[in-house]
């Protein structure tokens, strides 16, 4: 009968369902106590989010220093389910600056949110550190820095470095009045050894002080990353000095001897530019005015697009005429062409003094009938009263032989004929 009343009692649908809320609140409150019981985590390191930083605080310019830039560390309580899930990745701390519109250090306390799926009833925070923030707030400026570069190492013999370019050349650099009062410059480095071709690169800089020394940039912000940085290696030629010589008075390039000091300059510049390029003409020297020697300084013409590596600007060019005899004649008869109708013309004096020069045997056989002296009046056909007039002379019978041009003009008298009555 026991057996039966058993038996009646375990086959009772109602008997299961009561045996098995039994079992649900025991694991329950296993699960509670023992798996997902209350625990104490502690999150160090979780940066502070200052709301307004970006933007409110530009605006003003206002900036955060790097500097005073904190973590705080949370020990927070709550089921183990809740808190192991937590890291200084998904706890948000943040302070409001919004409100803040001068300089100097200011004291907040932060909020702190956690991830939306957690109910605050979840946890509980049990110790804050700090508890609160002190942010220092500087001014922002902006400066203009050149930029400038150096060269670590050398270039090939016959070639010559330049100073470097950039683009752009200057720099605008932001951040903390105090340190960017302090930036000078921005310093680009080439390193190459042996250089023959020009270098053009990317470049990172290095912000400078005015001692040349480093700048922190923790705190700085510029508006360019990299520098286009351009090295000119050009090529050097040594170029010979000369003087073009118009031949006259006997005397032929041949009869010259020519000093010119420097004899040679250096120029620099782009090879195929440069290759083209031997002698450099410093001036014209007609030799039918010079007696026997000339001594002048002349500047230095410079080809477009090359360098004069030295800056030599003058040259003292010496000349000397050698091999040619010289003799002084004096002329008493002067020819006179292409006179205007209607005109007469006098020359107050018939006698001209002149240098012969050439060869020494021609020379000593020129006798005055053989030399004319003649005054062209083609360009003076309206004119009246007295001139002065450059004749043409030639020695006859002579080729080799010619006049120095030594002598003065002769002196002419023109007139308009008056008509008989």
């Amino acid at each position: 009968m026991i057996r039966n009343a058993v038996t009646k009692v375990t086959t009772n649908k109602i008997f299961y369902v009561t045996i098995s809320i039994i079992i649900s609140i025991l694991l329950w409150l296993y699960v509670v106590n023992v798996v997902n019981k209350n625990i104490e985590v502690t999150i160090t390191g979780i940066p502070v989010e200052y709301l307004g930083e970006d933007d409110i605080l530009l605006d003003r310019n206002l900036l955060v220093s790097e500097d005073d830039r904190q973590t705080v560390s949370l020990t927070i309580l709550g089921k183990r389910s809740v808190v192991t899930g937590l890291n200084r990745d998904n706890i948000k701390i943040s302070v409001d600056l919004t409100k803040v519109k001068n300089p100097g250090v200011v004291e907040r306390y932060y909020e702190i949110a956690l991830p939306e799926n957690i109910s605050e009833r979840d946890y509980q925070i049990k110790a804050k550190s700090p508890i609160i923030v002190t942010v220092n707030i500087v001014r922002l400026v902006s400066e203009i820095v050149p930029v400038k570069g150096t060269f670590i190492g050398t270039v090939e013999e016959g070639y010559l470095r330049q100073p470097m370019e950039f683009s752009p050349d200057t720099i605008k650099v932001s951040g903390p009045e105090a340190v960017v009062s302090q930036i000078a410059d921005a310093e680009v480095v080439i390193e190459r050894e042996n250089l023959s071709d020009t270098v053009v690169t990317e470049l990172g800089f290095t912000l400078r002080d005015k001692a040349g020394k480093p700048v922190v940039m923790d705190d700085i912000t510029t508006d360019t990353e990299t520098i286009e940085v351009r090295l000119p290696i050009l090529q050097v030629k040594e170029v010979v000095l000369t003087v073009d010589l118009v031949p006259g008075g006997g005397a032929e390039k041949e009869n010259t001897q020519v000093d010119i000091r420097p004899p040679t300059i250096e120029l620099s510049g782009d090879p195929e530019l440069l290759e083209t390029i031997n002698t450099i003409s410093i001036g014209t020297i007609d030799l039918s005015k010079i007696t026997d020697s000339f001594s002048q300084t002349y500047l230095i013409p410079i080809p477009n697009n090359v360098e004069n590596v030295y800056q030599v600007t003058e040259a003292k060019v010496a000349l000397e005429i050698i091999g040619l005899a010289t003799k002084r004649m004096l002329i008493t008869k002067i020819e006179k062409i292409n006179l205007a109708e209607g005109y007469t013309v006098a020359i107050p004096t018939q006698n001209l003094s002149l240098t012969i020069r050439g060869p020494a045997e021609q020379v000593a056989l020129v006798e005055p009938h053989n030399i004319r002296v003649v005054v062209d009046l083609s360009e003076f056909s309206q004119y009246v009263g007295l001139t002065s007039i450059e004749p043409e002379i030639y020695v006859d019978g002579f080729p080799l032989v010619g006049v120095i041009k030594d002598y003065n003009k002769v002196t002419v008298s023109i007139a308009k004929e008056v008509a008989e009555p």
